[in-house]
């Protein structure tokens, strides 16, 4: 969704359509990350409630509160890669592009995060990865519930990389 929401306008030949009305790109790029947020935040708030429902039918003993701060955190880190795509996408105006810059970035961090901490002279590293900032050994939101300094480190990471898209969407001459 983060990236089709600009390029796939471009893409689709609407943007210009779009534009053509009183709005500014600037408006354009804040809404289409307003809806990537709703989405992102629906998504974590239903893969609460279908792990509280298999909890409930499996008859386990969980934690509501840790369950809630784990979601947080998938909120948060989705939050994220979106907004990585989202610049990605104001960037290049190719999906493609945004696609796979977000999943490469996913990959590599989730492997630097887990793997860094097995050797301990390189276990401090793995803080230069976002995804440590997601879920790490040390933190374990369904343990010990919410970390609330990674999430904030998560957030204000996406609103930097929102604003990196609205300066490089202003930037950029667009195809269609």
């Amino acid at each position: 969704m983060a990236a089709k929401g600009l390029a796939g306008e471009e893409r689709n030949r609407t943007m210009g359509v779009l534009l053509a009305s009183p709005i500014t790109r600037r408006r354009v790029v804040l809404e289409k990350a307003a809806a990537i947020a709703i989405m992102v935040i629906a998504t974590s708030a239903a893969t609460m409630a279908g792990t509280l429902v298999g909890i409930w039918i499996a008859g386990l003993e969980l934690s509501v509160v840790n369950l809630l701060a784990a979601s947080v955190h998938l909120a948060a880190w989705g939050l994220f890669i979106g907004a990585v795509a989202l610049a990605l996408s104001a960037a290049t105006g190719r999906s493609a592009v945004a696609t796979g810059g977000a999943t490469g970035l996913f990959v590599v961090a989730y492997a630097t995060a887990s793997f860094l901490p097995v050797d301990p002279d390189l276990a401090d590293w793995a803080r230069l990865s976002p995804f440590y900032y997601y879920v790490n050994a040390s933190v374990q939101p369904m343990v010990n519930g919410a970390h609330w300094g990674n999430i904030s480190v998560l957030v204000a990471a996406a609103a930097l990389l929102t604003a990196a898209s609205v300066w490089l969407f202003n930037r950029r001459d667009l195809r269609g």
